[in-house]
């Protein structure tokens, strides 16, 4: 999400708010009465903090959790408050009563109308000011009881250097971008999926579930011309780890499957990268901001390693991992290599290719998993081809804007501790759920 995004919001929220400063309770009331009725305000005013003196900033209406009927949000200062911060409250309509399915707390510098709320395409937009030339957004919305963190944008100076970043949790698609602050000179960018890990066997919910697909043009580096769409070609991965491997299971949506023949003959297949280079503990892209300058991997010297994995013919002819390096392997990596399991099958629409890797040939600690440390570079190019006759029509298709000799270029695998989510979301509805199920004996 490019910067000026966060500004055009900020100000939309700034001077399109019913409030322009501090308001009370009391003249808030007189404000949403044409969008609520009476019994509903008295639910508003049930919810809020009772014996603190509080005024009412920043605040909009609007439908964000899909049903066509105005929910409510707004930012509330406690006078005496310390810190300079607001917090921000969620109302949705359910049944006919506005109930409050979250609050926040957001930091402002000056004033706090710089907490900016803004309700529009079912989302609700919360901006927050964490310091001069230091913004924030959220998107979030709300869905069959749960309430949950949609998207997010940050913008922040650091001395000569601008970046921007953004993140989209229902679709993992991200945007990164770092620029001179003096001329706003671009010195890097990157749109890239983030393919989230969960430890084996673990149910993600409604809120957390993604729809990862490599659907759009950004992501098609090479046969663009031959590429028809979603339908024609798509990659859809999955990921998830146990205490001693990573499980990739990779869907490919292909109109036309093109399996293995012979040794000279091409077919569909895949390569995937992983870049083992030591990451932030956050999953930003290899960058080193040191002194004010921006220092990128633009030539890997250690750490890259490819499979390149062909499915075979899904018959007789099993899968088959070829495994490469750009630096010698230890004693354990080339021991695990023989653990490394792959296999493949047909589906409705396609092919599916499943793999097994140990953590020791990635060098990965299932320990620093569980602390949350663990980011690594990851590329799925995949090489479709719809004509066995015609081999040179092929059609590739990645994860990012990709330049293999350059990591920071690369997508994204992040491991999600066991305890862990990938984004905020919380079943408003839970405990009403585990107080019926009590009163039925369980």
């Amino acid at each position: 999400m490019r910067l000026i995004v966060f500004i055009i919001l900020f100000f939309i929220s700034f001077f399109g708010s019913k409030a322009q400063s501090g308001i009370t309770f009391f003249e808030f009331a007189e404000k949403i009465q044409s969008y609520f009725d009476d019994n509903m305000i008295g639910d508003v005013k049930a919810a809020l903090p009772q014996g603190n003196e509080f005024t009412i900033w920043g605040w909009d209406v609007g439908d964000y959790s899909g049903d066509k009927i105005n929910d409510l949000a707004f930012a509330i200062y406690i006078r005496g408050e310390k810190e300079r911060k607001v917090k921000v409250f969620h109302f949705i309509d359910i049944d006919g009563y506005l109930r409050k399915v979250n609050e926040e707390s957001y930091s402002f510098v000056e004033i706090p109308l710089e907490v900016g709320i803004v309700i529009k395409e079912n989302k609700c937009f919360v901006t927050s000011k964490a310091k001069q030339y230091n913004w924030k957004m959220f998107s979030y919305n709300y869905e069959n009881g749960v309430f949950s963190l949609v998207e997010e944008f940050e913008t922040q100076r650091r001395g000569k250097i601008t970046f921007e970043k953004s993140r989209n949790y229902r679709t993992l698609k991200c945007y990164e971008r770092y620029l001179n602050t003096k001329d706003s000179k671009i010195l890097y960018t990157n749109d890239y999926m983030l393919l989230p890990a969960y430890n084996r066997g673990r149910k993600i919910y409604k809120g957390e579930s993604y729809d990862y697909s490599t659907n759009s043009i950004n992501y098609v580096i090479s046969g663009s011309y031959y590429w028809k769409g979603e339908e024609d070609f798509s990659i859809i991965p999955k990921a998830n780890y146990d205490e001693q491997f990573l499980y990739l299971s990779i869907n490919f949506r292909d109109d036309s499957v093109v399996p293995f023949i012979c040794d000279t003959c091409k077919s569909d297949e895949v390569d995937i990268l992983f870049d083992l280079n030591p990451y932030y503990k956050t999953d930003s892209s290899y960058i080193i901001d040191k002194n004010e300058k921006l220092s990128l991997s633009d030539i890997p010297e250690r750490g890259i390693i490819k499979l390149k994995v062909n499915p075979g013919n899904f018959k007789e002819i099993l899968p088959m991992v070829e495994v490469k390096s750009n630096e010698l392997l230890d004693i354990t990596q080339k021991a695990a290599i023989k653990l490394i399991n792959a296999s493949s099958n047909y589906t409705n629409n396609g092919y599916n290719i499943k793999l097994r890797i140990p953590f020791e040939f990635l060098t990965i600690d299932y320990n620093d998993i569980q602390k949350g440390d663990v980011n690594i570079g990851l590329v799925l190019t995949a090489q479709d081809i719809d004509n066995e006759f015609r081999p040179e029509e092929v059609t590739y298709l990645t994860n990012s804007n990709l330049n293999t000799s350059k990591p920071f270029t690369f997508g994204k695998l992040t491991f999600i501790p066991s305890t862990a989510k990938l984004n905020f979301s919380e079943n408003i509805l839970i405990d009403s759920l585990v107080k019926e199920l009590n009163n039925y004996g369980f």
